[in-house]
């Protein structure tokens, strides 16, 4: 198994820490009343005990870093029953929610620095503007390193006078693309 959970997983891993919940509530009910049949309980407490069991299965997959990511998330939600017209409600802003991903301006900075570096240093892309690390940049208002360029990218630190470099050259014929040298 992964040891971290995808989107899906992680919504029906949660599902599933729901019904052991439930299920540990219902099992104190029936506790309360008189003569509960014996079957009944005992299939109840056996499906408590195998859900808690593959939870813990699953759990320990988990790499510690997504374990500690997975228990901060939970401790940010609650469990809401409500009627299928406020469901619908709550279901239109929580798509609201998940279309923005959280981003921390280091992580952002750290990625910026990366791209910056392993892409639009090497970058001689005809069709730049086709290209989604440039759009990304853009929509953030990041400072391009030639605002002025027009046959360009903005953001390509590549001289024509300089080339690309050995680094470039290689990167750029691992990609299947022409390296053209320039005559002295």
């Amino acid at each position: 198994m992964n040891p971290y959970f995808s989107k899906q997983e992680k919504e029906n891993f949660i599902r599933l820490m729901i019904l052991e919940g439930i299920t540990d509530a219902i099992i104190e009910d029936y506790e309360k009343t008189k003569k509960p049949d014996k079957q009944f309980m005992a299939d109840l407490r056996r499906a408590r005990t195998y859900t808690k069991k593959a939870l813990d299965r699953r759990q320990s997959f988990l790499e510690p870093i997504a374990k500690q990511n997975f228990v901060e998330g939970m401790s940010r939600l609650d469990v809401l029953f409500v009627p299928k017209r406020e469901a619908k409600q709550h279901f239109l802003e929580a798509a609201k929610l998940n279309s923005v991903i959280p981003f921390l301006a280091e992580d952002f900075k750290d990625w910026y620095e990366f791209m910056i570096e392993h892409t639009c240093k090497t970058c001689t892309r005809g069709d730049y503007q086709e290209c989604p690390a440039r759009r990304i940049l853009m929509r953030h208002d990041i400072y391009p390193y030639d605002p002025s360029a027009t046959t360009t990218c903005q953001y390509s630190y590549v001289q024509t006078e300089q080339g690309v470099g050995p680094v470039g050259e290689a990167l750029l014929a691992a990609m299947g693309k022409s390296v053209r040298k320039e005559k002295p």
